[in-house]
This record gives C-alpha cells, structure tokens and sequence, in this order.
C-alpha cells in the first residue's frame, strides 16, 4: 500500500453498523474504501467519545509530540 493515507476522519460508520476506512492515494488522489479493522474502529469510537465529552477535536503525530 505504497502512498496511500488515512486519517480518523476518514473512517465511516454506515447504517447498518458497518465501519469502512477510506484510503487516499497521495499521487492520484484516488480513494478506495475498504472495511475497517476492529483497531481502526476502537480508535474511531475512542476518538468519538473524547469529541461528545466537549474536548477539543486535535490530533497530532507522535512524532510532533516528541519533538516538540
């Protein structure tokens, strides 16, 4: 999966209870989606609940945080 992204943004929960993670080529800018793994869609539910209890909707790499 050479130059292909996704972020937490870019899982989607269907109606039917599905998760599926949109992957974004960074070349093409071509999306693919594909049903999402039971870690991408704890972090996805993580995320969620963190947003609904009022805190701030910020993400930042690892690396970012080490840095500085």
């Amino acid at each position: 999966m050479d130059n292909w992204t996704t972020s937490i943004y870019d899982l989607i929960e269907w109606a039917d209870g599905s998760f599926d993670q949109v992957y974004t080529h960074d070349i093409t800018g071509d999306m693919e989606f594909r049903p999402a793994t039971p870690s991408q869609i704890e972090a996805y539910m993580r995320w969620r609940e963190w947003v609904e209890a009022g805190r701030p909707d910020v993400t930042f790499s690892f690396a970012d945080f080490i840095r500085g």
